[in-house]
């Protein structure tokens, strides 16, 4: 006879599997879900105990990060701009584009409480040469500038300028910031300290120099830095170019003048300065509407991009539409390409090549600086200091006649709107030039 079935027999199978689970529930032993978290929380208990090393170092490394992308409160950009484009005073931005030096952390400036300049020298003091020390110690200069304390300023620059170290775009932006306050000659040795560790290949710091040798009027040296600086960058430094331009301007060669302006603004077609001086030196040589087409170019360009055109150059401007109705007015043979004004200017020889000039003119370096105060508020605008200052470089030369100073003067009255003056400055250079 077979078996009866069993009472648990008789259950069905799902109904028994939760008898079960209830029962294990009910005498408090742990559920399956239960024993799977505990061996969860046992191996991340094992994994924290561990680890302990390799988490302080990750911490640290995350710190470190942190200090790294955070930028100190009180952190001071020596570079602006420009340049530095880089610009022609040796003030530039152009430092911004330099290799910086090796990348480590940057202090962490005290965001909670003004540093003092006593604590800065002394976490200056403790560094041991490098970007750390050189990041504070630019804190430091920038403390003393927006103080208003200029020889501080110098001084710890130039203290800076003599540190025993290599490190090229150190003493370069160094350098830039003395050009700045003002200190040429600190500024000019502390582009050579840089251009001698970089064993003379330094572009940007010869251009530099260069424009500060050009203001001393040291004009062989300048020379050599700028033609060395063209000469490093295959002659298409476009600020080098243009600095070169100046500084044959003032030797009166203004053929090899206008042929770097020229190049310069082939590298450069909006380079303001460029544009305004090419435009200038034509006019001087005879030709205003040349140096009209000139700026109506450059402005046309900036209205197509939306760009302001430079007060600098709206005065150029100006200037030159007075000088054509001048010419106009005084019966010149403008269909002779090879005016009077050959003499000086030397740039309308046989086959349109750009010859230097039969003599130069050259002044003190005392006189140039006065020369080169009146050009700077020309184009600024400043026309009533121009022309005072413009006269005070005749008065200073050679039978009170110094012919760029007389012709610009000339123009500055132009601009002043006082024609009699003018008339009479510009006759002054026609008798003498031609």
């Amino acid at each position: 006879m077979p078996d009866q079935p069993s009472f648990i027999n008789s259950v069905p199978r799902l109904t028994r599997y939760f008898l079960c689970f209830a029962l294990l529930l009910a005498v408090g032993l742990p559920a399956p879900a239960q024993v799977v978290t505990r061996r969860a929380r046992k191996k991340r208990q094992k994994a924290a105990a561990s680890a302990p090393a390799e988490g302080s170092s990750s911490r640290g490394s995350r710190a470190q990060r942190a200090r790294r992308a955070a930028p100190a409160a009180e952190e001071v950009t020596t570079e602006p701009v420009a340049a530095e484009k880089e610009t022609k005073e040796p003030a530039e931005a152009e430092g911004a584009n330099e290799p910086a030096p090796t990348e480590t952390e940057e202090p962490v400036a005290e965001s909670s409480r003004v540093v003092t300049v006593d604590e800065l020298r002394t976490r200056i003091q403790d560094e041991k040469p490098g970007p750390v020390r050189a990041s504070l110690q630019k804190l430091l200069v920038a403390m003393f500038v927006s103080a208003g304390l200029k020889a501080d300023a110098i001084m710890e620059l130039r203290s800076m300028a003599q540190e025993d170290r290599y490190d090229p775009a150190f003493f370069y932006n160094t350098a830039n910031w003395l050009a700045r306050l003002g200190d040429a000659s600190a500024a000019a040795d502390a582009y050579r300290k840089a251009i001698s560790q970089r064993r003379g290949i330094y572009a940007r710091a010869l251009n530099n120099l260069g424009v500060i040798l050009t203001r001393q009027g040291r004009w062989d040296e300048a020379h050599t830095a700028l033609t060395a600086a063209l000469a490093q960058e295959n002659n298409a430094y476009a600020e080098a170019s243009y600095n070169l331009g100046r500084l044959y301007l003032l030797r009166g060669e203004g053929g090899l003048a206008i042929r770097q302006w020229s190049r310069t603004l082939k590298l450069e077609p909006d380079h303001a300065d460029a544009t305004a001086a090419l435009a200038r030196a034509y006019a001087a040589d005879g030709d205003a509407r040349r140096g009209l087409t000139i700026i109506d170019a450059y402005v046309a360009r900036a209205a197509r991009t939306g760009t302001i055109v430079p007060a600098s150059l709206t005065l150029a401007r100006r200037e030159l539409s007075a000088t054509e109705a001048v010419n106009k007015s005084g019966g010149n043979d403008n269909n002779n390409p090879a005016s009077s004004r050959d003499i000086i200017m030397g740039t309308n020889a046989a086959g349109g090549r750009a010859t230097p000039v039969s003599r130069s003119f050259s002044v003190d370096p005392a006189t140039y600086k006065v020369l080169q105060s009146a050009r700077d508020a020309r184009e600024r605008g400043q026309h009533e200091l121009a022309v005072k200052q413009y006269r005070d470089v005749i008065a200073r030369s050679r039978d009170n006649y110094f012919a760029p100073a007389n012709l610009e003067l000339g123009l500055s009255l132009i601009n002043l709107r006082r024609p009699a003056e003018a008339a009479e400055a510009l006759r002054v250079v026609a008798d003498k030039d031609g």
